[in-house]
């Protein structure tokens, strides 16, 4: 899951590399399906992060790569 301030924003809002120097590699988001036999099962989508118009929802995964001290900040930040 995403932090609750990251919700309801698109990619172009985060300001990941701005604020934190952290790259956005790709957003993944779990879809629950039914398959033939009907079960249901959960399939990840990625979303590449070049588009910035995409909307970042609650169970969303945020796939970033930089320096852990990069991490600590954004965690101080989303607190």
């Amino acid at each position: 899951m995403v932090p609750e301030k990251f919700v309801g924003l698109q990619v172009k809002d985060l300001n990941l590399k701005k604020d934190f120097n952290l790259e956005l590699i790709a957003v993944a988001r779990a879809e629950n399906t039914t398959n033939i036999l009907g079960f249901s099962v959960s399939r990840h989508n990625n979303d590449v992060a070049d588009n910035i118009e995409y909307m970042i929802a609650r169970d969303d995964e945020l796939v970033c790569y930089g320096k852990d001290s990069d991490f600590r900040s954004l965690w101080s930040f989303i607190g």
